[in-house]
């Protein structure tokens, strides 16, 4: 299983170990077709995040653009900015991803750097993401960055935070927050406050029996308006969504402990569903396999994996 499926709670925000503070810096390495729906999941976090294609052609959803990349390609997303992407056309897509606090650069609290430094890109509402030149100094620093991440040898966080040093300042030197200041469009911000606040709800509430009346009275507002929210922010409807999201949870469960006695029945009652024959054609039309045989595969693969076991 891959390291950044473990790492998300799919509560859109990322787990975090208790030695984080220290040094809050995660390092991920991925196959994006061996996860469950083959993409990761939207998201977003207070860290910011650093991604490098290095494999295969990728379609990337960032706050509200939709672009397709192929490797080498790499991409600086901000904090608390909504993303997901997936491989094009089923390809094998290798992905490494850095997630870091920014106050691993500047410190904590209102410091002379952190408002210089850190503000103007952390508060700046046109520096969602930026795409990053293969010639440029970031992705050398990316790349040094991963190979320190990989090696873990004495001194590497020192050596980590040099790179995301000079990862900072390309970011700075980019960033029209710093350069000139840039309208944003208002209703852009509002659909993404709005539609972060439904997919908590979502969320919580997936197992349950909801409606979209009650996903859009969740952030007041009526059933068209939600419907539009989500269309112009991540592309799909709220019941799409929701479907989605209750799928992608059943793999979860699965996953966990795939040789329990638990009948696909009583997973798809789990997880929200009440029609058994629905949940399967749903499962089989985004795992592109049944709920049983993904289980069969889980457990084969867990059995090679660990020949002791056996």
């Amino acid at each position: 299983m891959s390291e950044a499926l473990n790492k998300y709670d799919l509560s859109l925000k990322e787990n975090r170990d208790e030695d984080d503070f220290e040094y809050p810096v995660s390092f991920y390495q991925t196959n994006l077709i061996e996860l469950p729906l083959g993409y990761v999941h939207w998201h977003w976090h207070e860290e910011v995040e650093l991604v490098y294609l290095v494999e295969g052609q990728c379609e990337f959803h960032i706050a509200e653009e939709v672009f397709t990349s192929s490797a080498p390609f790499a991409a600086f997303v901000n904090s608390n900015v909504l993303h997901s992407y997936h491989p094009v056309q089923g390809e094998p897509n290798f992905v490494y991803s850095i997630v870091f606090h920014p106050s691993f650069l500047f410190g904590h609290g209102q410091t002379y750097f952190g408002s210089r430094y850190l503000t103007p890109i952390l508060a700046s509402e046109s520096m969602k993401y930026l795409h990053v030149n293969p010639d440029s100094d970031f992705f050398a620093a990316i790349c040094s960055l991963i190979q320190i991440s990989q090696k873990k040898e004495f001194g590497y966080e020192l050596l980590a935070k040099s790179c995301l040093c000079k990862i900072w300042f390309y970011v700075l030197s980019e960033s029209p927050a710093t350069q000139s200041h840039i309208a944003l469009d208002p209703m852009i911000t509002q659909d993404e406050t709005r539609v972060k606040m439904a997919i908590q709800f979502i969320e919580i509430h997936h197992a349950d029996s909801i409606s979209l009346d009650d996903i859009a009275g969740s952030i007041h507002i009526s059933r068209s308006e939600c419907c539009r929210c989500f269309k112009r922010a991540l592309k799909v409807t709220p019941f799409e969504y929701l479907m989605k999201y209750r799928i992608f949870e059943s793999t979860r469960i699965l996953q966990a402990n795939p040789i329990s006695n638990i009948s696909i029945s009583e997973l798809a009652s789990m997880v929200g569903f009440n029609n058994t024959s629905y949940y399967n054609k749903l499962f089989k039309k985004y795992i592109h396999i049944t709920p049983s045989q993904y289980k069969r595969q889980l457990i084969a693969t867990r059995t090679i994996s660990s020949p002791s076991d056996r």
